[in-house]
């Protein structure tokens, strides 16, 4: 039902491009630019008939009832800006949006999701773009003069909309016309890849089955004109108890790949079939039998015809000879490869531990296979970061990533693996080399830019953190941690607003993550810490206790559940969770230094001493490491 209230608007938003940046480098002239761009923008909204809701920081929420004098007051405002004088030849660049849709208005403006997309819009612009919505484009084209036109940009994928939006873009007299692309995901096939079902009388195998499945997942992600829905999200349909349809509907998927598998000694059975949500019909489907030997030339074919159905060009990111290397010689290493992987991503000690041994049994198998040697390395920071500092882990660490960069290297995930354990004896600039081969090797590797934003945070190096956690994003939408942490950096940056909205869109990720996966613990407490931070402190405690409910003694959430009580002022259960970490294995002392959520407690008599404590695990991970 239509609230009475709502009224048909046009909205406006605007900020200066990279005005962090801009302010450090005009230092005291910054105000003066400042001032420049807001008296324009207030003189030629007022012109127009515009109204003015916000103008916090570089940025301005505007409002018209006409939507051809607020596309004017838009073009006005770009041309007026590129002949204003600046300060030391400074180039103001502005982003506009501009989307007309109901909303209804409060005491401090307005609300509704009309708001929000045009927040969107105004982000997909470049500096000195004017970018429409459909509805303000449709409404407004007939009736431009003096030279204004719009151009049809496509469809795209605004952040927290389902449906893909249609961006235009002005152009006319004094307007820079040539832009990239618009700076969000274009609305690309969605493709889920559901783990296949086991069909062997051993039960064994159903990691193969796995194992399989998140191949195809990755292969597929490296094709430019698809996205893929991430394992974490499609592996809790393992079971298959809805229709596929119904899966690829809360998926938020174009197509579904499914299938059964039937592995025998060293022989292979599978049939998949891509089954298009829209149609509800199969659009593509095969049935292999093969040598497991020839499993890499099945996933490939696999990945050709997905791309092919959905008319993509199959032209991977990474060329064939580039993959070829890091796949194994010997199929049962890459048997044991499968297992290791399936228990590391437990992410608990014990399942960590047994993928070691996996990861080491097929180095044993195959002393080639260079993601064996990235798996063993990512196992030992697990182990050093949560549970035990040691040197042995260190060292250990440090060996298998530099053999396996050894081995290959054009892999990305081993130059990723490599990144973290340069972290983890304080090595940050040798860490950031590791983490942009990685990204320059495979740009589409997203734990490339999660972890590489890690490390910047935990070295306190926010701003740039918060840009790898949403390049992260971009690149796997559907990823609530690295919204959640952007938002963290936000806010430390002093962009509350920015941090609210970006929060905001990471907790409704939780909650449809928590619809699939009620006992993901990592969704619960990460969703707790944005609850906190937008003041929702009954729920934030009520996702935090089902989460401790379920791990009570696990490192990282203890550690998070010392952020969430800070957060909400509950100091001594914060400084109680916090130490309860560190028992538990976590030896992190920048995260405790840098972190913004635990301000409230740093100046606790008992912080200063859970600091000590930490003193001797970091001088004992920035000793030399022998042999290396």
């Amino acid at each position: 039902m239509k609230d009475n209230r709502q009224q048909i608007i046009t909205f406006i938003f605007t900020d200066i491009q990279g005005s962090t940046q801009l302010a450090r480098s005009l230092d005291q002239d910054y105000p003066q630019v400042l001032a420049t761009y807001r008296e324009v923008i207030r003189k030629v909204v007022a012109r127009n008939f515009g109204l003015i809701i916000d103008s916090a920081g570089d940025g301005f929420f505007i409002t018209f009832k006409d939507v051809l004098q607020g596309v004017r007051a838009a073009g006005e405002i770009q041309a007026k800006l590129a002949r204003s004088q600046f300060p030391k030849e400074a180039e103001v660049l502005v982003r506009i949006g501009i989307h007309t849709g109901f909303a209804v208005a409060t005491e401090s403006g307005y609300t509704g999701l009309a708001v929000h997309k045009t927040s969107r819009i105004c982000d997909a612009a470049h500096g000195g773009q004017v970018l429409l919505s459909y509805d303000a484009a449709r409404t407004v084209e007939a009736e431009l003069t003096n030279g204004y036109q719009l151009e049809n940009l496509g469809r795209y994928q605004l952040k927290g909309f389902d449906t893909p939006e249609e961006l235009f873009q002005l152009k006319g007299p004094e307007l820079k016309t040539l832009f990239p692309a618009p700076r969000v995901l274009a609305a690309l096939p969605v493709i889920a890849v559901l783990p296949f079902l086991n069909q062997a009388r051993d039960q064994e195998d159903q990691y193969f089955c796995e194992g399989l499945s998140t191949d195809i997942i990755h292969s597929l992600s490296r094709v430019p004109g698809l996205r893929v829905v991430a394992r974490s999200a499609s592996c809790v349909f393992r079971s298959r108890d809805e229709e596929i349809v119904a899966i690829g509907r809360k998926l938020k998927a174009n197509g579904v790949l499914h299938g059964v598998m039937l592995k025998s000694r060293d022989k292979l059975e599978l049939t998949v079939e891509l089954t298009d949500v829209d149609l509800g019909q199969a659009i593509w489907s095969s049935h292999f039998k093969t040598n497991l030997q020839d499993i890499f030339s099945v996933q490939d074919e696999i990945t050709k015809n997905i791309a092919n159905a959905y008319g993509v060009e199959y032209n991977p990111v990474n060329p064939v000879v580039k993959i070829d290397r890091v796949r194994p010689q010997n199929i049962e290493a890459y048997d044991f490869y499968l297992k290791g992987r399936r228990f590391y991503y437990q992410f608990s000690k014990q399942s960590v531990l047994f993928a070691l041994e996996m990861f080491q049994q097929a180095m044993q198998i195959d002393p080639d296979f260079a993601l064996a040697y990235a798996g063993a390395a990512d196992c030992y920071s697990y182990l050093y970061m949560y549970d035990h500092s040691s040197e042995e882990n260190r060292r250990a660490a440090e060996q298998v990533s530099i053999k396996a960069i050894e081995l290959c290297p054009a892999s990305a995930e081993a130059h990723a693996s490599r990144g973290v354990v340069l972290s983890l004896s304080g090595r940050f600039s040798e860490a950031e080399t590791s983490f942009e081969k990685a990204i320059s090797l495979d740009p589409q590797l997203f734990e490339a830019y999660f972890q590489y934003a890690r490390v910047e945070f935990a070295s306190g190096n926010i701003e740039k953190a918060a840009g790898l956690f949403r390049d992260a994003n971009r690149i796997r939408p559907e990823d609530y941690q690295s919204l959640l942490l952007a938002a963290q950096c936000f806010e430390s940056m002093g962009l509350s607003s920015r941090a609210r909205e970006v929060r905001e869109e990471g907790i409704a990720m939780v909650e449809q993550q928590l619809k699939l996966n009620p006992g993901d613990t990592r969704a619960l407490y990460l969703g707790a810490n944005g609850l906190a931070a937008l003041g929702e402190k009954e729920k934030a405690l009520i996702w935090l206790h089902r989460a401790l409910t379920l791990e009570p003694d696990d490192a990282m959430l203890l550690y998070n559940a010392g952020c969430i009580y800070a957060l909400v002022g509950m100091i001594d259960e914060s400084l109680e969770s916090l130490e309860r970490s560190i028992q538990a294995g976590l030896n992190q002392k920048s995260w405790f230094v840098n972190d913004p959520d635990i301000a409230p407690v740093r100046h606790c008599t008992r912080f200063k001493t859970l600091l000590q404590k930490l003193d001797g695990a970091e001088r004992l991970a920035r000793k030399p490491v022998i042999g290396s």
